[in-house]
């Protein structure tokens, strides 16, 4: 079971009633957060009152809510309600309210909440995200989209990893967000303001968020630039959390308050894949040294396919590394062309291959690919002999 931790900043929100005496009367909600990097001001000149906002984080996007809780003889132009976005650090004049009726006074109060990110912008849709641990390590997902634990309604995600084990950024941006104080957790929601975590925005303001890391275990600060695989924290179980996990999860903005979205992630050289609770992912980092999963079990086609290797052998042909009961297959390459092969199997007995067959795959030159799997299901003695035809790819 895992708590979410932090999922995101809530929205800061707040009524004002207020009663109209004299010619004007204005007056901000009370409930907005002192702490607010978001500052909203009000300036009366000759025309009307001038509402402004400024905001002071200079990192992270921030949206601001704004509508009349009540209006008396009052109007905004623009119209309320309404929602604006401004950047790190900038001021931007809102909207002016101004009486109906200039021979009469007026009074209004406002309501306004505020949140991180732009919902007027989409997600990048083409964003491929890597799995947030070291390159060539492989972790659990034990919670996935909506689980039944404690992702009801949230697209997010729960990898199993030992206390202390690096995490990575997902994606490049800006740290945004920054707890490392606390030293407790627990499976109760009443451990759930407790967790640790680091929020980093990304270029198109989404954010992501990375929950229950160890106490001290940020290994990056609030307005720290970083790239994606960059170790960012360590991981802990802080916060409302049964044991040693990352949560991870990724936000959009909107008006109403923060929305979790899905993820695509990288999961093989060449391959792409939204990842599925119970099942296991090795970590691929464009640009790290190539490596062979540990074989076993848990691993099949998922883990392996476009995984390559330099080629090993003398001559084009097949490999077998048997590992328990699963036969890994792969096609070796030493010359250096390119060459296209059909792999089939022969006489199986008590063998079952991954893959309807024959299987093509083209093997660069110098080079061995990863093919598919048999499975040797029978309760005696399997086996089974692998066939292959080939010819030179074409250039």
């Amino acid at each position: 079971m895992s708590g979410t931790g932090r999922a995101s900043r809530p929205a800061a929100v707040g009524l004002a009633l207020v009663l109209a005496l004299g010619p004007f009367r204005a007056a901000w909600g009370a409930g907005a957060s002192p702490r607010s990097p978001l500052v909203l001001t009000q300036k009366r000149d000759a025309s009307g009152v001038r509402v402004w906002a400024e905001n002071t984080d200079p990192d992270a996007v921030r949206w601001v809510w704004l509508s009349f809780a009540f209006a008396r003889n009052a109007y905004a132009q623009p119209a309320f309600p309404a929602g604006f976005v401004l950047q790190p650090r900038q001021k931007l004049e809102l909207a002016t309210i101004l009486p109906e009726s200039a021979a009469a006074g007026y009074a209004y109060g406002l309501s306004e909440s505020t949140g991180e990110g732009d919902p007027t912008r989409d997600p990048d849709p083409g964003v491929v995200y890597l799995l947030p641990y070291a390159h060539g390590t492989k972790h659990l997902v034990s919670q996935g989209y909506f689980g039944k634990a404690s992702h009801q309604g949230l697209y997010a995600l729960d990898f199993v990893m030992p206390d202390g084990t690096t995490i990575t950024a997902a994606r490049g941006g800006v740290v945004i967000g920054v707890k490392q104080d606390s030293d407790v957790g627990g499976p109760s929601a009443e451990y759930a303001s407790a967790g640790n975590y680091v929020e980093i925005m990304h270029p198109d303001a989404t954010w992501a968020l990375y929950a229950h890391i160890e106490q001290g275990g940020a290994l990056v600060s609030v307005g720290e630039s970083v790239r994606a695989g960059e170790p960012i924290a360590l991981s802990g179980h802080t916060g409302e959390a049964t044991g040693p996990h990352l949560h991870f999860a990724v936000y959009r903005a909107s008006w109403e308050g923060p929305r979790s979205i899905p993820t695509v992630f990288l999961t093989g050289v060449s391959r792409s894949a939204s990842l599925v609770e119970g099942a296991t992912y090795y970590s691929y980092h464009p640009g790290g040294p190539p490596f062979v999963p540990v074989l076993g079990a848990d691993i099949g086609d998922a883990d392996l396919r476009g995984v390559t290797l330099p080629a090993s052998g003398t001559s084009v042909t097949l490999l077998r590394r048997l590992v328990d009961r699963r036969a890994f297959v792969w096609a070796d390459n030493p010359t250096p062309r390119a060459v296209d092969l059909s792999v089939g199997v022969e006489d199986p007995q008590g063998a079952l291959p991954s893959v309807p067959l024959p299987f093509p795959v083209e093997v660069p030159p110098h080079t061995e690919v990863y093919c598919f799997h048999v499975d040797l299901v029978g309760e005696g003695r399997s086996s089974f002999r692998l066939t292959a035809s080939w010819t030179w790819a074409r250039p």
